[in-house]
């Protein structure tokens, strides 16, 4: 289970009788919060397309990351902090927005914000790889993270938003490949 070896998680949103979510988080939190032994993970998801998505959630999930890595730092936790936003389909704005903030360190979150935009269909994968095989820990996710904000990658500046995309999906791949 992706969740299986997670020190701490906390869902920020607000879920039925049955334990379903309803709604997302409340604002300036995350939907979800998990901390693990090398890392720590925000989860944002929305309902919201196109142009909206851009408007509504670009500043918001990279501003929550942020300054939760912000806080961690000031309190001496040096462990990195990622994110994944999760979307039916990610607006190209968005993408063009997480790549950015991922290759330049900002004074105001403590360093870079590095948050992967994954479709449903591309999350459903990682879920799918990552609950299939009991050989499954967190080191394989954070393995999986580092190969999606890879210095070689985030210094190329002939790497488009589309060619990160195509490598998110080549790292879910291997992600897949890894722990099959």
């Amino acid at each position: 289970m992706l969740i299986n070896d997670a020190m701490d998680i906390v869902g920020n949103y607000i879920v039925d009788f049955d334990g379903y979510p309803v709604s997302t988080a409340a604002g300036n939190k995350p939907d979800i919060e998990a901390e693990y032994k090398d890392f720590h993970l925000i989860v944002e998801v929305t309902l919201s397309a196109g142009q909206k998505q851009y408007e509504m959630e670009g500043e918001s999930i990279s501003r929550h990351l942020g300054m939760k890595q912000k806080r961690l730092v000031e309190e001496g936790n040096f462990k990195p902090v990622f994110g994944v936003f999760v979307a039916e389909k990610i607006n190209d704005n968005v993408v063009n927005y997480l790549l950015t903030q991922a290759r330049f360190a900002s004074k105001a979150y403590g360093g870079k914000v590095r948050i992967v935009p994954l479709k449903r269909s591309m999350f459903e994968k990682l879920m799918i790889s990552s609950v299939t095989n009991t050989h499954f820990t967190s080191r394989v996710l954070f393995d999986f993270f580092t190969a999606v904000f890879s210095d070689e990658i985030l210094r190329n500046f002939e790497f488009t938003d589309e060619d990160w995309l195509g490598h998110i999906s080549e790292c879910l791949d291997e992600f897949g490949a890894v722990i099959a």
